[in-house]
């Protein structure tokens, strides 16, 4: 949860959009979940949120970079020595 806040804040940061934002980021962030509490643990400037200034993501965002971690994880064994791994993975 720590690295896709990470991520939707550096995506954000270079795009503005409202409908990105709404997607990406979680309306409530109130409520904490047991995968939450690295978050709030670490979380500074707590008056803004739970989360305090960290960006707290969707579900959605969530499930997408757990998937993409899947991918990387499975293909990344077996082409770890091969020639252009970045390119294999993509």
């Amino acid at each position: 949860m720590y690295v896709t806040g990470y991520v939707c804040r550096k995506v954000l940061d270079k795009q503005r959009r409202q409908h990105c934002r709404s997607t990406m980021l979680r309306c409530d962030t109130t409520l904490i979940e047991q995968r939450d509490l690295f978050c709030a643990h670490k979380a500074y400037h707590v008056s803004r949120s739970s989360f305090g200034g960290l960006k707290a993501p969707s579900q959605f965002m969530f499930e997408l970079l757990t998937n993409c971690e899947n991918v990387f994880v499975s293909m990344f064994d077996a082409l770890k020595h091969a020639p252009g791994v970045k390119q294999q993975i993509k």
